[in-house]
């Protein structure tokens, strides 16, 4: 018995003459299980994010958020007038902040929540691109990966941006598909969202155009719709940085020195808040900018400086090799995945140019149903080419209803064939706009002062012949690959070409437009400084996360491509697990809590810290800095208003007690009697500070009766790079009651 007849005669073969919806019926079961398997996802990205959410402590950046939004409305208004951030997060806060604690639990709650919701939100992105296996992929890499998990416990607004982003996009693509007033409108509100949340997601504004310019089925409507969302959109960033922020006042804008801005005192750049990336970016080169966005994206780790930026403090030795094996295993599966494998298990179960959407036995673009969704075991839809592959089966042998529907199997394999090269393209382009716009259109012409054009990088193949001969032979090889005939190699390369070029004609343009506003800086003596970093350009990490999820989808080998993405997720669960387990920030709530305990004269025991300032940095917060005095008000139940909180903290009346020498300890315990219990936390510039001798100077200057109870070490790391940036020490000694 042939398969055909196999298929159709089997206990699983599907009467569509009896019921008309049986072939939606037996795709929604097929649907139901991928959903179940997105919720399984869903709900693993929850556990990941709630779980021991207060570890590790709140940083600088998270304690100067409470900071903002402790005061009145009035009080908000001044501080968000003065800084460049967009209005609609410390809002958020702000009316949080009048019924509850803001407590690391509350801090944490709202980008804890979006972290989440970002799982479902880039599988319904992803459904515009690739099949449901590859929109799980995407969602399962969204759930476990290590940087949108870091973002996750960072109480500031980019777990929240990048879910509105991701939401924005994908609403987009829906509407053009199907044309839903729900999904325009839905595209409308999520833009309103990123754009209060931070103006920087405006970027995506050309890469939306391009989509709405190579859709299906365009319209000339289409743009004008377009443009009145985006006035909508933009309407609302206008006016909050034209009439109320005085950002652009301050640093000069996005462009310094290029208009002349009326304000009290000349811009300076140094009032930008983001003046520190120059700092860490000195030095580095356009390969180290790009690297340090992949490994961030894909392993949250920070491409090391060039020039060892971080000095004497050391990078843990095993940490970097690692990192380095991984990101060669993701680019050695994502170049496997862009070779154009022909038609066969891999290429015709994991297509990476079907249609996103179409409809079996149909032609408009709702959304379609692979014949692979609902096939039984027994028969493999892709084992026929053609129609005429059914003539050789003996038709009289097999019901009308069976023939029509292994009829229409086949004609709809035909018709995903036929529109192949009107998709694979589409994805090519709005991913490489998403990917390229954004990183070479916007921060690498702002970021270096030197940056080349892009007709410039053909120079690097020539000063490279080994380079450039192997890009050469890979091209052709990949050309007489990716189609069967001559015509459809030729009409395939024409339409690669053109995608190219659109790409590189746009970063022409981008070039051109930023080399005449940086000639017009120097101009009037300003010098422009870097603003390149991860986290502002993370509104392309969705487009990283498709680009991996589809290309490792089409590796024909399964052993190859899942377990490669099995790696790829448990180095980021590693990473991940590492800053929540693995003693990275000084642990401030516990110093505060020990500083908190010793205010009252009538307390019996008795706090000194030397670590007071250290800096707002990720590791290098001490007590005085925003994230110690974060903690020292959660001690104290108190809730200061912004003028307090940063500026005159003696104004709290809290009081510190800073030199730890063992004379001065000494000195000022032996004229408490009452006290019995002496906490010293030391600062150390070492990794690992050297156990207390038995001759402990402290404890001898105490006097007799003293001894140390215990001691512990608290090693202090940047988690972005593992490296040690010290520790500190606390140790406790108490008296002995008389005998």
């Amino acid at each position: 018995m042939s398969d055909v007849q196999a298929f159709v005669h089997s206990p699983l073969s599907i009467d569509i003459s009896s019921s008309p919806h049986a072939v939606e019926k037996s795709a929604g079961r097929t649907s139901r299980s991928h959903l179940w398997w997105l919720l399984l996802l869903t709900v693993l990205g929850g556990v990941l994010r709630f779980a021991y959410i207060e570890r590790p402590v709140l940083w600088g950046d998270e304690a100067l958020t409470y900071s903002r939004v402790t005061g009145t409305y009035k009080e908000l208004l001044f501080v968000l007038q003065n800084d460049g951030f967009g209005p609609l997060l410390y809002e958020m806060y702000w009316v949080m902040a009048r019924k509850m604690t803001l407590s690391p639990l509350v801090m944490r709650f709202p980008p804890a929540l979006a972290g989440t919701l970002m799982v479902p939100a880039m599988y319904l992105l992803a459904r515009q691109f690739t099949h449901r296996q590859g929109a799980l992929l995407a969602a399962a890499f969204t759930c476990c990966s290590a940087y949108l998990l870091a973002y996750s416990r960072d109480a500031k607004m980019y777990s929240e941006l990048w879910l509105f982003a991701t939401l924005h996009v994908a609403s987009l693509l829906i509407w053009l598909r199907t044309r839903s007033r729900l999904a325009f409108w839905g595209w409308i509100a999520c833009g309103l969202a990123m754009a209060g949340l931070q103006a920087i997601s405006l970027i995506l504004l050309p890469v939306t155009l391009l989509a709405v310019l190579t859709c299906r089925r365009w319209h000339w409507k289409m743009p004008i719709f377009f443009m009145i969302g985006w006035i909508i959109i933009l309407a609302g960033p206008f006016g909050y940085y034209k009439y109320f922020n005085k950002w652009q006042q301050k640093s000069g804008g996005v462009a310094p020195g290029v208009i002349k801005i009326e304000a009290e005192k000349d811009p300076n750049w140094g009032e930008a808040g983001i003046s520190w990336i120059d700092q860490i970016n000195r030095g580095r080169s356009g390969m180290d900018y790009v690297l340090d966005c992949t490994t961030s994206y894909l392993f949250s780790y920070e491409w090391p400086h060039p020039h060892d930026f971080y000095g004497q403090h050391q990078l843990i030795p095993w940490v970097q090799p690692t990192v380095v094996a991984g990101l060669t295993l993701v680019l050695a599966c994502l170049a496997i995945g862009a070779l154009p494998w022909r038609a066969g298990k891999a290429g015709q179960a994991d297509p990476i140019d079907s249609p996103p959407s179409a409809r079996l036995n149909s032609h408009d673009d709702s959304p379609f149903i692979m014949p692979g969704d609902f096939a039984p075991a027994s028969i493999d839809p892709n084992a026929y080419a053609d129609l005429s592959d059914l003539k050789k089966f003996d038709s009289a042998s097999i019901p009308s209803a069976e023939m029509q529907f292994a009829t229409a199997l086949v004609a709809s394999k035909e018709r995903i064939s036929r529109q192949s090269h009107q998709v694979w393209w589409r994805t090519f382009l709005w991913l490489g706009a998403w990917l390229v716009l954004p990183t070479y259109g916007i921060f690498y012409c702002r970021s270096i002062a030197d940056f080349v054009a892009p007709w410039h990088w053909f120079t690097y193949l020539e000063n490279s012949i080994p380079l450039s001969t192997l890009l050469v032979v890979s091209m052709l090889t990949i050309w007489s690959l990716c189609a069967a005939t001559l015509r459809e190699r030729l009409a395939r390369g024409m339409i690669f070409a053109l995608v190219v070029a659109i790409l590189f004609g746009a970063c022409c343009a981008a070039y051109a437009l930023w080399r005449q506003l940086y000639q017009s800086a120097g101009a009037n003596q300003v010098h422009w400084k870097s603003v390149w970093h991860p986290r502002y350009l993370g509104v392309v990490w969705p487009a990283v996360a498709l680009t991996v999820a589809i290309l490792f989808m089409r590796i024909p080998s399964r052993m190859i491509r899942y377990g490669s993405f099995a790696i790829l997720l448990a180095l980021n669960l590693s990473n991940a697990a590492a800053r929540v387990f693995v003693d990275n920030e000084p642990p401030m709530n516990r110093i505060a809590r020990d500083v908190w305990d010793a205010q009252d004269e009538s307390s019996t025991t008795r706090t000194f810290v030397n670590y007071l300032r250290d800096g707002p940095a990720p590791s290098q917060s001490g007590l005085l800095d925003p994230q110690g005095r974060y903690y020292l008000c959660q001690a104290a139940g108190l809730q200061p208003a912004p003028p307090i909180f940063r500026g005159d903290w003696r104004a709290l009346n809290i009081k510190i007690l800073p030199d730890i020498q063992p004379q001065s300890v000494a000195g000022a315990i032996n004229k408490l009697s009452h006290v019995n219990r002496v906490v010293l936390w030391e600062r150390f510039q070492s990794p690992r500070p050297a156990s207390p001798s038995p001759d402990d100077p402290t404890a001898a200057a105490l006097g007799d009766g003293w001894r140390l109870a215990s001691h512990e070490d608290f090693a202090i790391r940047v988690f972005w790079n593992w490296r040690e940036y010290g520790s500190c020490q606390r140790r406790e000694y108490v008296r002995d009651p008389p005998r």
